[in-house]
């Protein structure tokens, strides 16, 4: 017990000595900050997400392709060989009615002559859903970007919040370790005094005594191996290497340069800006947009060409297109323009049964799935409430926690200074001082576990409101 004598007695006068040109908890952030992988994760997600908006928006209002198909005659004798081309080029708009516009030009050669023939097409819907589709996954990508990118503008608060989750667990592994130091110290006291009463080392008080001293020695032993083996998994993590002997200074330096904060102001918020509930009535929205677009029971196109061959054939053709659920209907208008052609006029459909009957249960299935969901939304209006009123209990409960702490840590730390004044004159023993100086270290560690709880309390806050920066 007398190993640590040396250090309690000095701690009001060298506690500034070790560390005292930084801040640690600044170095340790910075630190975490630097190596934390899923900072570099949460980057890559928002490159990934920006690439897909890209990608998405790129594909929505451009479509292009060139083809081209290559046909040879492999004949020996030159009347027979000859060789075609057929190249095209399409261009389209799907984020406009599938505006499209098709180019071919083939041309071919045979026994020496050659021929070439043109070939122009306009096409788009007439009414659709495509547009809407396409402006619904133009927003969706958006909508993941922004996500994305406001993740990454607070990968310092996520690092911090991590980082104060693992400072709050090794302090409070220290705390109990110097609640059994401080056990030992009484049960030392204890078995003093029973000895100085003048006890026979056969009596049972002063045995008793002893095995409780013993008990004491060998649980905080205990306790001490295994807050080693997370002081150095801490230590690794941070980038630090601490010797055993200066960790009680860097823990108690450690806790003193937390940063404080303010518990967050609850008054504003409300249902309006829960984070939980603005997504599910989002995503609510835009399940009704998009069954309402996968159950639109019509849709037409209309296409318009033009083509010329070197025979001096021109001729105009155009066609129009009527869908509905398990119905087709094609019609199509071709018309020469010399004097001598006749217009000709195709007409087909067809009938499938089972897409009708298909079309029924998906309409089914999709009324029972919006008033399932609607349920679901439903239940997180309801759970708003109680959530809010957790948050306020916990509100109330970590101010409270505050204003205590900090009364009792007024009160130990002077305490433990006027015992320090009164040991140096010598009216009271090491292990009278020793008690007063771990009092007051614990107190300090409960100062700062409440003050990370604080930290963490806000960090939870901003993630489940929308609350504007200040």
């Amino acid at each position: 017990m007398l190993k640590h004598s040396s250090f309690f007695i000095y701690l009001f006068i060298s506690l500034n000595v070790l560390f005292a040109q930084e801040n640690i908890y600044d170095r340790i952030l910075e630190y975490r900050c630097k190596n934390d992988t899923d900072i570099v994760l949460i980057e890559n997600e928002a490159a990934i997400a920006l690439n897909n908006y890209k990608s998405v928006r790129l594909n929505s209002l451009f479509a292009f392709d060139f083809s081209s198909t290559l046909n040879f005659n492999l004949s020996s004798e030159k009347d027979k060989s000859g060789f075609s081309v057929q190249p095209s080029i399409s261009a389209g708009m799907p984020l406009y009615n599938n505006l499209g516009l098709k180019l071919s030009a083939p041309y071919s050669y045979k026994m020496g002559k050659s021929s070439q023939d043109f070939s122009l097409g306009l096409s788009g819907d007439i009414y659709s859903q495509a547009r809407k589709r396409k402006k619904q996954e133009i927003e969706t990508s958006l909508e993941a970007l922004k996500e994305a990118e406001k993740k990454v503008k607070s990968v310092k608060e996520l690092a911090e919040k991590k980082l104060l989750t693992d400072i709050q667990k090794i302090l409070n592994e220290y705390s109990a370790l110097l609640s059994k130091r401080l056990s030992g110290i009484q049960a030392d006291i204890n078995y003093k005094q029973i000895l100085a009463e003048g006890y026979s080392e056969t009596s049972s008080k002063l045995r008793t005594a002893r095995l409780n001293l013993i008990s004491s020695e060998r649980t905080e032993k205990e306790t001490e191996f295994s807050f080693e083996v997370s002081a150095r998994l801490f230590f690794e993590s941070c980038g630090l290497d601490i010797p055993k002997k200066d960790e009680d200074e860097f823990f108690i330096r450690l806790a003193k340069s937390l940063p404080k904060q303010k518990l967050i102001s609850m008054e504003n918020l409300r249902a309006e800006n829960y984070k939980p509930l603005l997504k599910a009535e989002n995503d609510y929205q835009k399940l009704l947009e998009k069954n309402k677009m996968d159950l639109s029971p019509f849709s037409a196109s209309a296409s318009l060409g033009y083509s010329y061959s070197m025979n001096q054939n021109k001729n105009i053709s155009s066609g129009l297109q009527l869908m509905f659920p398990g119905v087709r209907l094609d019609t199509g208008l071709s018309l020469g323009l010399d004097s001598a052609s006749v217009p000709s006029m195709q007409v087909s459909f067809s009938i499938n049964p089972l897409a009708i009957y298909d079309y029924y249960l998906n309409k089914k299935n999709v009324a029972l799935k919006e008033a399932g969901e609607k349920i679901k939304l439903g239940n997180t209006r309801n759970n708003f409430a109680k959530e809010f009123n957790t948050f306020k209990l916990k509100w109330e409960q970590l101010e409270w926690q505050q204003i205590r702490y900090a009364e009792e840590l007024d009160i130990y730390k002077e305490n433990a200074e006027e015992h320090a004044k009164w040991f140096q004159r010598g009216l009271i023993n090491a292990l009278e001082n020793k008690q007063a100086s771990l009092q007051y270290i614990t107190a300090l560690l409960g100062s700062a576990d409440s003050n990370i709880a604080v930290h963490i309390f806000n960090a939870e806050l901003k993630e489940a409101f929308d609350i504007e920066e200040k």
